[in-house]
């Protein structure tokens, strides 16, 4: 029996390489999931945002009796949404 035997470190190599491969691909994958949940809940964050600060002045310009400014918060989200539609359909 020899004193020192033989290591299959090939079979090895390969192995890991496959292995990490695997891992750089699932990685990648949960980069992209995440990178999406992230900006959807950016998008409803701003929304959220956008919604209080509409609010507190509204309540603000009633507070100093501007009447004559009354801010509809559909019609703003909407314009926030898409400014650049005037809101008439073709």
């Amino acid at each position: 029996m020899p004193a020192i035997e033989q290591i299959q470190i090939q079979h090895s190599t390969d192995t890991a390489r496959a292995r990490i491969q695997e891992l750089k691909a699932r990685a990648a994958e949960g980069l992209d999931d995440a990178l999406s949940v992230v900006a959807k809940n950016f998008g409803r964050e701003e929304t959220h945002e956008a919604e209080d600060s509409l609010k507190s002045l509204g309540q603000d310009l009633a507070a100093q009796g501007a009447n004559t400014h009354r801010l509809d918060l559909t019609r703003v989200m909407d314009l926030i949404s898409d400014p650049f539609e005037d809101g008439q359909k073709l």
